[in-house]
Order: structure tokens, then sequence, then C-alpha cells
């Protein structure tokens, strides 16, 4: 079962550190005017990213990014942070920019990146507002760099298919299935389309159950993995980068004497504050958060866990446990910053929903036989909102703890994370789930969006409380425990925040109409 998760990691072919992107920067402005996709698709097609014609942004303006977080532009201080490994956002009095960092790669015929190279010294086509007005910006590493005008140029890649002997696709027994999957080394191409029987399902949960019972959680077949191929069962992650090759693996195993803790003896202190447990599904009696959505085959967990986040929070200051959820679907199919079905990051959905708009359910009702962008109600004729604040717990990527995590969720409600989900997660019954500790050393690989409502202690073991988006039947009636403190799975790696704010303006989707 491992390999159904190795290939999941993220939705663009791009891999920047902040290291490599800090530094002296020249952007290249348009001029303002109102909001536009700025050439890219809804959602964003990573094969298909516009061209650049230099002639389209005839404003310079100097920026410097310094580690970890502070940004001159044009003289004036502001702030900065990586958006994961693959863009990153500026802002500065009233300004804001953002875009991914260029990417170069080559295109199978199936759709598929294969192979990619990063350039973390440019960005594709980006967006930036400045006050009430928009417009598009380019940007290259350097002062005073010039601008040039690009095209795509994509070429085909054979299929690996060929590569590969007729015994590797002989019938397996359930045995031999799930070593083959379980072996890093097999190419899963050749089993993706293929589907997983229940047979394999529960040979893995065998072998799970077999060396967790120490660990104290439980593992079973749920009905939500039944009757579905690889590339399906990888779609439930939802942060998915095909062929993406990583600089360093992240998660290690250590001793549980070896683990570190994530925070120091002041943040200990605040933990030491707060309640030793916590939840917004029972606050004072009520549930401020909305059912378990089942995601189905669509990597869509970050808009999930990001809507499920705004939800809450809208229903926690209106103090109403009945209000109306707001659309997944809009944000998932009509936004720019993120890649649809193929996956995408709470902080960008937060960003979407802060420069057009949030809006309810009935505008647009999650439905995976519809994947185009539109909005089936008067949003003008609904209560209007949108989001306020946004951005990464701590104030840029990696910043976040377990102590300042612990106070936003208290004092704001729940919050958007991402996990890295090893083999055995999927399968998750019952109990404080453990796997291995992450190391964040300027970036952690993650693979899954999900909601974090709360944390408790069990035996002495401290724990989060988490919501998946794979329905109510999986884990603890959709929910699961994952250990607190140690970062574990990279849960505390990144964690992202939005306020929801009631507003009279219009809603700004006229470009989705």
């Amino acid at each position: 079962m491992l390999a159904l998760l190795v290939l999941v990691g993220a939705d663009l072919p791009v891999h920047c550190l902040r290291h490599e992107v800090a530094g002296a920067w020249t952007f290249h402005l348009s001029a303002l005017g109102e909001r536009t996709r700025c050439g890219h698709t809804s959602p964003d097609n990573s094969a298909g990213q516009p061209q650049i014609n230099a002639a389209d942004y005839p404003n310079a303006m100097q920026v410097t990014l310094d580690s970890p977080d502070m940004a001159m532009v044009d003289g004036q201080s502001g702030s900065w942070t990586m958006v994961y490994d693959e863009g990153f956002e500026v802002r500065s009095m009233g300004k804001t920019f953002f875009a991914f960092n260029k990417f170069d790669g080559s295109v199978s015929a199936n759709g598929e990146i294969q192979n990619y190279v990063s350039d973390c010294g440019k960005t594709q086509v980006g967006w930036f507002q400045d006050g009430d007005q928009y417009g598009c910006f380019v940007a290259m590493k350097g002062a005073q760099s010039n601008l040039i005008s690009t095209s795509v140029v994509r070429t085909e890649q054979p299929s690996t298919s060929s590569l590969f002997s007729d015994a590797d696709v002989k019938p397996p027994t359930p045995e031999e299935a799930l070593d083959r999957i379980l072996a890093q080394d097999k190419a899963p191409a050749l089993v993706q389309e293929a589907v997983v029987t229940q047979e394999v399902h529960q040979a893995n949960v065998d072998k799970i159950n077999a060396r967790t019972g120490e660990k104290g959680w439980k593992a079973k077949v749920h009905e939500v993995l039944l009757n579905k191929t690889h590339t399906q069962l990888l779609q439930l992650s939802g942060l998915r980068r095909a062929g993406v090759r990583k600089t360093k693996e992240p998660l290690v195993r250590m001793p549980a004497f070896l683990q570190l803790s994530t925070h120091d003896a002041r943040a200990q202190e605040r933990i030491d504050g707060m309640p030793a447990n916590f939840d917004w599904r029972n606050k004072d009696g009520k549930d401020y958060v909305q059912n378990p959505v089942n995601q189905g085959s669509c990597g869509s967990c970050y808009v999930v866990s990001s809507l499920s986040m705004m939800t809450a929070r809208r229903r926690i200051n209106e103090d109403n446990v009945d209000a109306e959820p707001f659309s997944v679907q809009v944000p998932l199919f009509c936004g720019e910053y993120n890649q649809g079905c193929d996956g995408g990051y709470p902080e960008l959905v937060a960003k979407w929903s802060h420069d057009v708009a949030l809006v309810p359910e009935s505008c647009g009702r999650y439905d995976l036989s519809d994947q185009t962008c539109k909005v089936t109600c008067d949003a003008n004729a609904v209560d209007k909102y949108k989001v306020g604040e946004y951005g990464y717990i701590g104030g840029y990527y990696g910043a976040s703890k377990e102590a300042n995590m612990m106070e936003e969720i208290y004092n704001r409600g729940p919050i958007a994370i991402a996990i890295e989900p090893q083999d055995d997660f999927m399968y998750y019954s019952h109990g404080v789930y453990e796997h291995a500790s992450a190391v964040f050393d300027e970036w952690a690989k993650v693979d899954h969006a999900v909601l974090m409502t709360g944390w408790g202690e069990e035996d002495g073991k401290k724990y989060w409380r988490v919501q998946n988006s794979w329905g109510p039947d999986w884990g603890e009636a959709g929910t699961f425990r994952i250990r607190r403190g140690v970062d574990e799975s990279a849960v505390e790696a990144q964690a992202i925040f939005a306020t929801v704010e009631k507003t009279s303006e219009v809603p700004n989707l006229g470009i989705y109409a």
C-alpha cells in the first residue's frame, strides 16, 4: 500500500526552498486594473502555464526577501513567506504579491508530468493587489533584471511500460500483490489503473495491526477504499505531484526517547495554560463543525479542509451551529491559484476566498460529475462573506508549533493543516495514530490536508483531534487522533488560519460568469 501514497506530494512540478528564494529580486508589473486570471485557467493547469510577453510588464519594482520573513518592497518594509515549496507571497504597505516559482517540464501523452527543472530565481506569471486594484507580475532574482519574453515548448516522453517484462503484470496472489505494492523499487505506474482488491486491503490491515498493537491504535478496511484503483486512492490525498524528485526525505524514524520537542520552555508554559481537552465539535455542548465530507475520487482535501475551517469559524462568530456551509465546489473548480482535483494548498484557498468571495453551499454543491466553474445562484442576493486575514500560523511557512496552533484553535476556531500520511494511515480505525516524526528543515513533505478541531490527552499520550474528508464511516466517525507535540507525520509543519468576515462588498466573481 505504500506505493499508493509515495507519489503524492503536491500539485506543481517545482521544488524551491526558502534559502534559494531569499535575496534581491526585480518584480516586473503590469498596469493596474480589474482583477483577472493573469492568463491562468480555472482551475490552474500545471501543463499550460501562461506565456510571458515582456511588453505586458512595463513597470519594475525592487524587492528584497530576507530569512525568515522580512521583506523590503521599493524601500518599504514588509513580510513574505514561502507557499510550501512551490511559490511565495510578499506583503507590504497594502500590496500583496503571489507567484509560483518557475519550472520547465515535459508532458507525456497521458498528461502526467514526468520530468521537470525548478528555477528558483524566476517565477511564473503571478498576481498582485494594490488596494482595490489588481495586476499581474513576473519576477526575476537580481537587481535590475531584464524580463525576456517566453514561449512554451513541450516534448513528450516515452511510456515507461516497455521497460518492464510481462512477468511483472501477471495476476499475483493477495500476499504477492501486497509485497509488490510495498516494494519501493517496483514501478507503481504498472498498477495505477488496477482496482486494489479487498484481499490486498485486508492483507495490509493484518500486517499493520500485527505491528501497531503496542502503539495503541488499530486499522481496518474501510468501505470508502473499496472498488478503487491505485489512481483513485492516490487522489484521496489531494496534494498530488507526479514524478517529483525530492532533494531529501524529511520523514525519519526515531526512537521515542530521541523525539525532539517542537517548543521551548516558554511555549510549554503557554501549553500548560490551555485546557487539557478541547474540541470545537463539543464546545459547551455545541458542535460548530460540519459533518465529515466524502471527497470521492478527487484530490479536493485541501479545499474541503479549508472551507470546513471557514464554515466552523463563521458558526463560532455568529454562535449558530446551523449556519449554511460555504461552497467547496466554487473555489475547487473556479480558483486559479490551485489545480482542482489535481491538488492544491489551504493557504491558496484562503487567499482566493480573500481576493474573490465565500459563497454558500447552495451556490455550488459538491458534484464531481460536473467539474466546471459555475455559480448556481445570484451571488448578489445571498449573505456576503469573504476571508479577512489569512496565512500560516506563526506568520510564515515553517513557524507553526504546538503552542501557537493550540492558541489559534482555542481563540478563533479550527485550522486547516497538512500531513504526510504513511502506508498505514488510510486504514486507521481508532486510537492515537503514530508512525514517525518529521524533521522540518525549511520544508517538510506533506500529502493530505485535513481539519484540526482540538486536542486532548489519553493515558499520558497527547493528541490532536482532526477531521478527515473520507466520509463519516472512516476512522472515529470521520475523525482521527494523532500524536501531539512531536510533529508526528508533519502534523505541526503546515498550519493555516483564516478569519471570516461578513461584508457588503459585491463578490468578485465577474470573470467566472
